[in-house]
C-alpha cells in the first residue's frame, strides 16, 4: 500500500527529471527493472540535473517540468526537528570495560545515539479560512446592516408563504365541508307539543 508523502512526490519528480535529462537514474531512487541506472560517468550528469531542478523551483519563471510535478503537502503528516550534536569517546576506557584488548590493530570506536529529544509533541491543524459558519454570519450581519434584515425575520416570511398559507386553506377547506352538510331539525319539546286534552300526573 503506497502513501502519498510532499518528500515522495518531491523524490519521484527529480527521478523523472534525472531520466530525461542524464537517460539514467541514480541507484538511490526509485526504479524499475528496466530503468537504466547510471555509472560512474553520469555522477556529474544526475548531480547538475538535482542542482538544475533546485534552481528552477527556486526561481520566479519556473520550468514545466517544475509545474507538471504539483507536490502539495500532504492531509497529514509528522516532520521532525533533528539536531546534531558531538563529543568526546572514551573509546579506551569502553575497550577495558568490555575487556577488549586488541589495540594494536589500529582500530578507533565511534558510538551513534539516536533518540528523541522530548516525549510530548505539538500539533497543528490546518483549516480553511472562512467556513460554512462564518460565511452566514457574515451574509446575516450585512443584511442586518443594510436592509434591517434578521434570521428571524427570514424564517417568518418562509413561514407565512409556506406553512400558514397551507394551514390557511386546509382550515377554509374543512369549513366549507361543514357547511355543505345537510341540517338536522331539532327535536320538539314534549312540554311544548303535549295536545290540549292531556292531562299529566
Amino acid at each position: 500500500m503506497r502513501t502519498y508523502s510532499q518528500r515522495n512526490c518531491e523524490l519521484e519528480c527529480l527521478t523523472n527529471f534525472t531520466l530525461d535529462m542524464c537517460g539514467c537514474v541514480k541507484f538511490s531512487m526509485p526504479h524499475d527493472d528496466t530503468t537504466p541506472i547510471c555509472g560512474v560517468a553520469k555522477v556529474n550528469c544526475y548531480t547538475d540535473a538535482e542542482i538544475h531542478l533546485l534552481e528552477d523551483s527556486n526561481s520566479i519563471e519556473a520550468s514545466t517540468n517544475i509545474i507538471s510535478c504539483n507536490c502539495l503537502p500532504a492531509c497529514t503528516s509528522i516532520s521532525y526537528d533533528s539536531e546534531i550534536s558531538q563529543a568526546g569517546y572514551e573509546w579506551k576506557k569502553y575497550s577495558k570495560a568490555i575487556n577488549y584488548t586488541d589495540e594494536d590493530q589500529g582500530y578507533q570506536f565511534a558510538s551513534l545515539s539516536v533518540f528523541f529529544k522530548e516525549s510530548q509533541f505539538i500539533t497543528s491543524k490546518r483549516s480553511e479560512l472562512v467556513g460554512f459558519n462564518d460565511f452566514v454570519s457574515a451574509c446575516g450581519g450585512l443584511l442586518g446592516l443594510f436592509m434591517g434584515v434578521s434570521i428571524l425575520s427570514i424564517v417568518e416570511v418562509i413561514y407565512y408563504f409556506s406553512l400558514r398559507l397551507f394551514y390557511s386553506m386546509r382550515s377554509n377547506k374543512v369549513v366549507d365541508q361543514r357547511n355543505r352538510l345537510p341540517k338536522l331539525k331539532a327535536r320538539p319539546n314534549w312540554e311544548q307539543s303535549k295536545p290540549p286534552w292531556y292531562i299529566g300526573q
